[in-house]
């Protein structure tokens, strides 16, 4: 039989991680167009909604992926169309949207471009057509909480970095357009970066140059996960928790590489690697998703929903140290860290190793009543929480930038 507080412990975890009490303003959706690459970014105002699509696959699937994606969504305007660059496995499906779908705006890196595809999309897109530099705001969104922000930010385009200066080369990659979306909620910032097929040399400069993007939730990888992106130390400063990888079964390429999957499994902040296809490679972290479905909720947490499941995360500054359901008064020493709850002296105290930043702690008793609620906002190593809680048992949540931690105290009578 399971013990009854145990069971309690579980229906007060639910109610703290339960995303229906929470509003849900972002979506970003990595869609599976084989070797190529489409992602939609939906962010919902009060009274209206923003829908951008980046780039749009190779020719035929946006007929036969993107407008019928677009249409189970009941998406029949997109705000803007950003392409990042001008292969074919970008804007091939472009003008079949064009023709299917209002388009308010075409933004692209400017330039012109030596194929019938790329003749076609500008004859199409005419005076919708518009040229993003880096430092343009595609999106700041506003909403009656003043402390609910949402932004989308060119940082790279036509070969030029932000905070750097140019280095393109006669590699159409090199002109790749990179946004960053950024939402903040209750002084939470959840970031995702798609950097279109940008060198590793390019997002070192942007990493290095560009202190906002670094701890990032979510990253598109370069390049189809190509050997060419995705340097060790552009992921140390990006530090994401989850990254994609839009990629195609049999692609002559031999996308991703198993380079840049061991460079994804060695960096320690990256929990999963999300592939809409196998391609040639796998990593120890690798998920073969097909679509990929990201919500965003206001109280710091997002989901990440694939053919294979769902998988929860919170967003936030990465930490080193990893926080362990532990039993009562017993702590254990090892490099992933440990926490102990303990009652003393009309207190519960509560002792972390390594310290991590803890954002919110909370004390409930067996109903699921909050009793106590303080927010540190700092890093801790060790907490006392007095007051003169009576006899019984309690739960402590312990939440962190990246997620919620419970254990249970008995206090004697």
């Amino acid at each position: 039989m399971i013990n009854r507080y145990a069971a309690l412990m579980l229906f007060v975890v639910i109610l703290a991680l339960r995303p229906t009490l929470n509003a849900q303003d972002v979506e970003i959706h990595q869609l599976d167009v084989g070797q190529g690459d489409a992602a939609l970014i939906i962010v919902r105002q009060p009274g209206s909604t923003y829908n951008l699509l980046i780039d749009s696959g190779p020719k035929g699937k946006g007929r036969t992926v993107i407008v019928p994606y677009l249409q189970r969504l009941g998406i029949d305007t997109l705000n803007a169309a950003l392409l990042t660059h001008y292969h074919a496995d970008h804007i091939g499906g472009i003008n079949e949207i064009l023709n299917s779908e209002v388009v308010l705006k075409c933004y692209d890196h400017g330039g012109t471009y030596d194929s019938k595809t790329f003749d076609s999309y500008v004859s199409l897109s005419g005076l919708k057509r518009i040229t993003l530099n880096p430092g343009d705001t595609l999106l700041a969104a506003t909403f009656p909480n003043p402390s609910i922000r949402c932004s989308i930010f060119c940082v790279a385009s036509g070969g030029n970095i932000l905070n750097y200066g140019y280095t393109g080369t006669s590699d159409e990659n090199t002109n790749s357009i990179a946004v960053l979306l950024t939402y903040i909620a209750n002084a939470d910032t959840f970031k995702f970066l798609t950097p279109g097929d940008l060198t590793a040399n390019q997002e070192s400069l942007l990493a290095k140059h560009d202190p906002f993007i670094h701890n990032i939730s979510i990253m598109k990888v370069s390049h189809h996960g190509s050997k060419t992106s995705t340097s060790p130390d552009a992921l140390e400063f990006f530090g994401p928790n989850a990254v994609f990888i839009s990629c195609g079964d049999d692609n002559q390429y031999g996308h991703p590489h198993a380079e840049t999957l061991k460079t994804l499994d060695d960096q320690k902040s990256v929990e999963h690697i999300y592939q809409t296809e196998q391609g040639a490679n796998v990593g120890l972290k690798s998920i073969v998703s097909g679509n990929i479905a990201v919500k965003v909720y206001t109280n710091g947490r997002y989901t990440i929903k694939t053919d294979r499941g769902s998988d929860s995360y919170y967003f936030g500054h990465k930490t080193s140290g990893r926080l362990l359901l532990l039993p009562q008064d017993k702590a254990i020493d090892n490099e992933r860290g440990a926490w102990k709850t303990r009652y003393h002296d009309s207190a519960i105290s509560l002792f972390i190793r390594p310290p991590i930043y803890v954002q919110t702690i909370s004390v409930l008793n067996i109903l699921g009543t909050t009793l106590r609620r303080f927010s540190p906002m700092e890093y801790l190593g060790s907490v006392s929480i007095s007051d003169n809680f009576n006899s019984g048992a309690y739960f402590v949540l312990v939440r962190t930038r990246e997620r919620i931690f419970v254990n249970k105290v008995l206090i004697p009578e």
